[in-house]
């Protein structure tokens, strides 16, 4: 019975061992993929620059795209960022911090607006960022 019990401890012990090292390259393996995940968008970021540069196609901006749509077009940006930056996400901003907090938008019950550095980065509709 002493010898069950001895063996029992040891593989117990054995157990306990092997579980944390089961942890620890579980973590290892989440921040492999993450590292991977970047640096496969920032290869496919450079490889569109590339064949960009190849074919010497032209790129509109960002930037001159706002530009575009608020002196041609005639949108108001100042009530576009009233309407993302309302009391209430100014509320959760300032009692939580960065973070992603609902926001009421016309005909649209689902959409987020993320906060990085105390600066909107981007929004998006229902549950998924990407949509």
């Amino acid at each position: 019975m002493e010898k069950i019990t001895k063996n029992l401890a040891r593989v117990q012990q054995t157990k306990i061992l092997v579980s944390k090292e089961v942890e620890r390259l579980q973590t290892e393996l989440e921040r492999t993929q993450k590292t991977l995940e970047i640096k496969q968008n920032q290869l496919e970021s450079i490889e569109k620059e590339v064949t960009r540069l190849e074919n010497n196609e032209l790129v509109v901006s960002d930037h001159a795209l706002l530009r575009y749509m608020e002196r041609i077009v005639g949108i108001d940006m100042d009530m576009i960022k009233n309407a993302i930056l309302t009391d209430n996400v100014k509320r959760m901003y300032l009692a939580l911090g960065d973070g992603k907090y609902p926001v009421a938008v016309e005909n649209n019950d689902h959409c987020m607006v993320v906060i990085r550095n105390g600066v909107v980065v981007t929004l998006y509709s229902g549950t998924d960022p990407e949509n």
